[in-house]
């Protein structure tokens, strides 16, 4: 480095990143990756008939050998219904003569329950060759418990669903090879508005922008409770009798972006006083020929390929009728993406649903308070750096990609493909009063990027409102024949931190809003990192799960409240 910026941040992002970190190297990926890897599977399924099968009732993927004709998965049972009561498919339990029921949610405007939701995950980091990354093994604890109250409810398809909720525990606890984290909730974002339109799953709290940490925390786990009712088929079943689930509602519910088949069925299966219990199992179609196809569920997510199985049940109350428990076990088999490698992993998760005949917290005066548009100022999120010393907001479509002391980035994503890359370095502190020119910063650049060089598009010196003096240069230029905007801006406060933010555009996603990165420019803080006492969340450790008579039955997680130190 000559002064002002690091040899390494004139690289293109994919030779960016090996050159300065080696771990993931996290290139342009296309469209094509789900069409490619799902023609890759389809060849391996034609060479295995034995997965090649559609799956049945007999013969259920993933799951162990069947007892008395019926699978033993390895999904939840409730303390509600012990396993021992559990009555065989399309059977009724002796003493009892109902052999249908309807299954259609009592919820309406105004209705709220109590919701606890417990997540334990595991896998591993893959290395396929393809990407410069080490094997890791990933283990992670969640809970949930919050107090949700419908402010819009409709069964018709496509209707806005949305509901207020208010969080007494929230958080996680993740650890990857020798790292743990723990994100949690704010208390000062303990209340949260959750809408769902049919297609798109939003997140938002009233009082102001989320952290970034805190919007995953909330955001990634599958099964919100908002989209439970989606599993009911809103009509009299009958046992034995199946039925799909909406496209569009699957793929909310796992966190695809696209859903490429939907092989999820659900069936009626017992009805034991005033419970009816359903299950959740995949199911193959056939293809134009009559061969059976995959039952696994193909779906793209950020620009990965993702490889789904589950395997549920779900508990209906009759007089309350609610959906009052779910269990899902969930395998996923998730290629490279945009964000980072791929993954292998499993969750098993449980929600417990408690109908309350009238709001403890969500009040009408609390809910009516809590009832704010979500304008763009609260759809934005706050990014704390967990090691650098910045901050700043942005929009929901830029995601981190890796978070260090002296260095971050971040990657642009919209409808799947990556429109832009962020890149943040520390470059210590200077003496400003001695600081050089921006025409030697521009010559430096110049020279960083030789012959990927064009031509200077624009240059600007000036003072920002947090008193920074701010260079910034835009760069026309190309790589690999391929043309490029690189836009780099050079922060110095007043004491003399010194921060570069570089910005690479694909010259045909630059009508693309916000793929400039103003927004960041604009936030960004360099900061002493502080404490804040207001976070909660839990802390969670393992324990045995309450027996049930059922030894497949997984551990659960002990929740409990506690504070954290995090950065304002």
């Amino acid at each position: 480095m000559t002064g002002l910026i690091p040899s390494h941040l004139h690289i293109p992002f994919k030779y960016w990143r090996l050159f300065h970190s080696k771990k993931i190297l996290s290139v342009l990926l296309t469209v094509t990756i789900l069409l490619c890897a799902s023609q890759i599977r389809a060849q391996g399924n034609r060479n295995n008939p034995a997965r090649n099968r559609p799956r049945d009732r007999s013969t259920p993927q993933r799951q162990i050998p069947s007892t008395n004709g019926r699978p033993q998965s390895k999904v939840p049972t409730p303390s509600a219904l012990p396993s021992q009561r559990l009555a065989a498919q399309g059977q009724v339990q002796k003493g009892t003569s109902q052999t249908s029921c309807k299954l259609q949610s009592s919820h309406v405007v105004g209705s709220t329950d109590i919701v606890e939701i417990s997540v334990e995950g595991s896998g591993s980091v893959q290395n396929t060759g393809v990407l410069d990354v080490e094997e890791a093994n990933i283990e992670m604890v969640a809970g949930f418990r919050y107090e949700e109250r419908w402010t819009q409810y409709s069964t018709t398809p496509g209707a806005t669903l949305q509901t207020v909720r208010e969080y007494e525990q929230a958080g996680m606890k993740r650890k990857s090879g020798g790292t743990s984290v723990r994100p949690l909730l704010d208390a000062s974002r303990k209340n949260i508005t959750t809408q769902f339109d049919g297609k798109k799953l939003t997140l938002y709290s009233p009082a102001g922008p989320l952290k970034n940490d805190q919007y995953l925390l909330l955001s990634e786990m599958p099964g919100n409770s908002i989209l439970l009712d989606y599993f009911l088929p809103n009509k009299t079943v009958k046992l034995g009798e199946e039925w799909r689930v909406p496209d569009t509602t699957l793929a909310a519910i796992l966190g695809l972006d696209a859903l490429q088949n939907n092989t999820v069925r659900c069936v009626l299966t017992a009805i034991i006083d005033d419970i009816a219990e359903v299950d959740i199992f995949l199911q193959g179609e056939n293809d134009k020929d009559g061969n059976p196809l995959p039952s696994t569920i193909e779906g793209a997510s950020a620009g990965a390929s993702v490889s789904t199985d589950i395997q549920g049940k779900y508990q209906f109350d009759l007089k309350s009728k609610r959906i009052t428990w779910l269990g899902l076990k969930i395998e996923e088999n998730r290629s490279e993406s945009l964000l980072g490698p791929g993954l292998n992993w499993s969750a098993t998760i449980q929600i417990k649903i408690a109908p309350l005949d009238k709001p403890v917290h969500l009040t009408d005066t609390v809910t009516a308070s809590l009832r704010v548009a979500p304008s763009p100022e609260l759809m934005k999120l706050v990014y704390n750096a967990s090691k650098g010393n910045w901050k700043f907001s942005h929009s929901r479509e830029w995601q981190m990609v890796e978070d260090e002391e002296k260095t971050a980035s971040l990657r642009m994503i919209a409808n799947g493909e990556g429109v832009s890359l962020c890149n943040i370095l520390s470059n210590g502190k200077i003496d400003r009063e001695s600081m050089p020119s921006i025409d030697v910063f521009k010559d430096e650049l110049k020279k960083g990027l030789e012959d990927r060089f064009g031509r200077f598009v624009d240059s600007a010196e000036y003072i920002n409102e947090a008193q920074y003096l701010v260079y910034t240069v835009i760069i026309d230029g190309q790589y690999d024949e391929i043309p490029f905007r690189w836009i780099y801006h050079l922060l110095t406060d007043p004491e003399g931190n010194q921060t570069t933010l570089m910005f690479e555009i694909s010259a045909d996603k630059l009508d693309v809003p916000g793929a400039t990165g103003e927004d960041i420019v604009q936030s960004f803080r360099m900061v002493v990192p502080t404490t804040d006492s207001t976070a909660f969340g839990i802390q969670a450790t393992k324990k045995p799960a309450t027996d049930h008579n059922n030894s497949e039955e997984p551990t659960t997680s002990e929740v409990e409240t506690t504070e954290t130190e995090k950065k304002n």
